[in-house]
């Protein structure tokens, strides 16, 4: 059952005044799959409700203009059926707002007003619950570069979102999109949440409390060898030779191992919490400065860490890294403002996989 249809006629009721969701009703939610002391846990209790509420809304806002762009597609009754379930808009005008899209750092590079006015919503919902704390978002970081993580690289709390991961998707009418929020204090991802608004999913972690998926348990620490492993990778931005020659060759690589499937989905937050969920068995990324960035990983990180996988960063220091070295580095030293990223199902075969990398990088 989808977050939406959990909140039920508490959703129904928020949805008249435009204002969406109802605050109290994700918390009641959410809350009691952690089973949270409000009071004990005052903090890392209205820091989740915070991050999963700015989720949802966000996500809606996503919904609405999802139906608008593509309610060219389908019998009529399907986009009638999706257009009310959309709602009146998640805020006001947001319906009546045309989807433009542009490109930033290159044509493969998209984004939307959507993107930013999601980001916008978020921002409101957590600095005005949280104004003490540092916000960075996809958009606004594009603006101002390597700046943006200033202040959770200081260890200040810092709100970390990407609005809308998988604009490609978004645009192309693949119904594979997310929003996107995960809070960082003291280098770690204390809090996680990420909401498919066309799937109606809301996963929520916390460090060292678990992860959940619309309030189920997370479980995926089961190895399985490389030859019967899914992997998903994403090229994501990079176009030069050098670079797409060695995504290709690691590819290659991994095929020739006789892996049972690599796959590409278009959203690398998601692709996380495909293998938390055990759908998928490995996730990489970051073999050729793809561009990925700490809001594309932070809040999948820890959903997928919390609920069983393996994470570390392909970085890797001078010399041979033996496996008690690489589980060390997988419980310890995943580095959240790098640009790498490696998730498996067990830490046995994020090893396979770390060393196949490592040496089609290295020769």
């Amino acid at each position: 059952m989808g977050v939406i249809e959990q909140l039920g006629d508490s959703m129904a009721k928020t949805e008249s005044t435009g204002v969406l969701p109802a605050v109290s009703a994700v918390a009641e939610l959410v809350a009691g799959w952690f089973g949270f002391d409000e009071v004990q846990d005052q903090d890392l209790y209205s820091e989740t409700i915070a991050a999963a509420v700015a989720v949802v809304a966000g996500g809606l806002i996503l919904k609405t203009a999802w139906s608008q762009l593509h309610s060219c597609r389908g019998p009529s009754s399907e986009r009638e059926s999706f257009a009310n379930e959309s709602g009146s808009g998640a805020i006001s005008g947001v319906s009546q707002t045309p989807v433009v899209v542009a490109t930033k750092a290159s044509s493969a590079d998209i984004v939307t007003n959507v993107d930013r006015q999601v980001e916008s919503e978020i921002r409101r919902i957590l600095l005005t619950a949280f104004p003490d704390y540092a916000f960075v978002g996809e958009e606004s970081a594009y603006l101002s570069g390597d700046l943006a993580m200033n202040s959770a690289k200081a260890g200040i709390a810092t709100w970390v979102v990407d609005p809308l991961d998988g604009t490609t998707n978004f645009v192309s009418g693949i119904p594979h999109i997310c929003t996107s929020v995960a809070l960082i204090r003291e280098h770690h991802v204390i809090v996680g949440a990420v909401y498919n608004p066309i799937t109606d999913d809301l996963w929520v972690a916390v460090r060292q409390r678990g992860a959940f998926l619309n309030g189920k348990r997370l479980y995926s620490q089961c190895h399985v060898p490389l030859s019967d492993a899914v992997i998903v990778t994403e090229f994501g931005y990079e176009r030069s030779a050098e670079g797409t020659k060695r995504m290709c060759v690691v590819v290659e690589r991994l095929l020739r191992e006789r892996v049972r499937a690599v796959r590409m989905f278009g959203s690398g937050i998601l692709d996380l919490l495909f293998a938390a969920q055990g759908v998928v068995h490995v996730v990489y990324a970051g073999v050729a400065g793809e561009g990925w960035q700490p809001w594309d990983y932070a809040a999948g990180v820890l959903i997928a860490k919390e609920a069983g996988c393996a994470v570390a960063s392909l970085a890797a220091p001078v010399g041979p890294c033996s496996s008690d070295d690489f589980v060390s580095r997988c419980i310890h030293d995943f580095d959240i403002f790098g640009k790498s990223v490696l998730c498996a199902s067990s830490r046995d075969l994020a090893l396979e996989v770390y060393h196949v990398i490592r040496e089609v990088c290295s020769s």
